[in-house]
């Protein structure tokens, strides 16, 4: 269970976030708060949030039940101790959700550039990426696998089914729920930032390329309804659609372009990520991916196609392991040119400085796509 003043130290966060999300939104500068404070905040902040982390409402939800069952048949008062272990969960829930909202909103001051990096304190961006992963882990991903199941449910399976069943049938529950997965694609998109940077924490890197990874290899079928209490689509039970876009799928739209971002930026990393791709592609066996598609006009095309594809594509954007290096050399080039704007000589031979770089960047980035699209068929062709 949670310590009792983990909600109360969640809603104070909470709400420093919000105050100074507002406040930027008008001075577009942080400049008014003192950076040592700013600095005890946030490291506040991340003691809370990895408070966190390995909250299980799923584990939680099971051992509530099984202990009520026993509970039952010894207490004169089954219902009152039945409501109190309602409110427990729901402030599990609800603990996790307010977690979800402040990384929300710290990710969204980072990425407009009003907060830096070095101001906040230094383990807070891992500890909100974990929170994140851990929750997609533990709660979404075993809901969504609900779904899938139509034989005899036991297992993680038969635990995962019996919160959704709670969810359907508390309002509170089902609509703290619908918010889990909006907040996630918000965060993801919100860490395109962290990619950009050359001094981003490479297990930060690792665990947002995780992050991206996990969606694509769990998937439901949304013509199921024999376990679910209505007659709706079981996951759509507690999420809603966005743009006529379910929420999962959203999901997985915003990691793949997660996903193609860390790929192209972080050459060190590419083939351990399609490793893991291709190794997880195995679990996909008995799984109908007909229906899953990402749309493009009015064409088709299966999201694990598109997920390769764009990997592939995105292998030439580095050169040397950042972009940041050809942006510093384009620098240095524009400046000479400017120096040697009379003499077409040196000019002559910048420019061709010049067509030589690009040559060879287009050249590395060529052999990158042909080395990975090699050790993508070749793994494939052995299984």
């Amino acid at each position: 269970m949670i310590k009792p003043t983990l909600p109360y130290r969640l809603q104070l966060c909470l709400r420093f976030m919000t105050l100074l999300s507002k406040l930027t939104t008008t001075e577009k500068t942080l400049s008014f708060l003192d950076s040592s404070q700013l600095g005890s905040v946030t490291k506040a902040i991340e003691q809370t949030v990895h408070a966190i982390i390995e909250l299980d409402p799923i584990a939680v939800y099971v051992t509530t039940v099984r202990s009520l069952e026993v509970s039952s048949t010894t207490t004169s008062s089954p219902s009152s101790t039945s409501n109190e272990a309602q409110r427990q969960f729901l402030e599990i829930l609800t603990c996790i959700c307010d977690g979800l909202d402040i990384v929300s909103k710290l990710f969204g001051l980072i990425s407009t550039g009003v907060l830096e990096t070095k101001m906040i304190y230094e383990d807070l961006i891992l500890t909100c990426l974990q929170m994140i992963k851990n929750q997609l882990d533990n709660t979404i991903y075993p809901l969504i696998e609900v779904n899938d199941c139509t034989d005899e449910i036991t297992g993680a399976i038969g635990d995962a089914q019996l919160l959704l069943s709670f969810a359907n049938s508390n309002s509170k529950a089902k609509h703290i729920m619908s918010r889990f997965l909006p907040l996630i694609s918000r965060i993801i998109r919100r860490t395109h930032c962290l990619v950009q940077k050359d001094d981003t924490d490479e297990h930060a890197v690792i665990v947002l390329a995780y992050i991206s990874m996990g969606s694509f290899f769990h998937d439901y079928n949304n013509k199921v309804t024999t376990i679910t209490t209505t007659s709706e689509p079981i996951y759509t039970n507690i999420t809603y659609y966005m743009s006529a876009l379910n929420t999962y799928e959203h999901l997985k739209l915003v990691s793949l372009d997660m996903l193609r971002n860390v790929f192209g930026h972080f050459p060190r990393h590419r083939r351990w990520i399609l490793e893991e791709i291709l190794t997880s592609i195995g679990s996909l066996t008995t799984v109908d991916y007909r229906d899953n598609k990402r749309y493009s006009g009015n064409d088709k095309i299966h999201i694990l196609s598109a997920l390769f594809m764009q990997l592939i594509q995105c292998c030439d954007y580095s050169l040397d392991g950042s972009i940041q290096v050809q942006r510093t050399w384009l620098k240095k080039w524009e400046l000479k040119v400017q120096k040697v704007e009379k003499d077409i000589v040196k000019r002559k031979e910048l420019d061709q400085a010049l067509t030589n770089r690009a040559a060879g960047v287009w050249k590395k980035g060529i052999e990158s796509a042909v080395q990975n699209t090699t050790y993508f068929l070749e793994f494939l062709m052995s299984k």
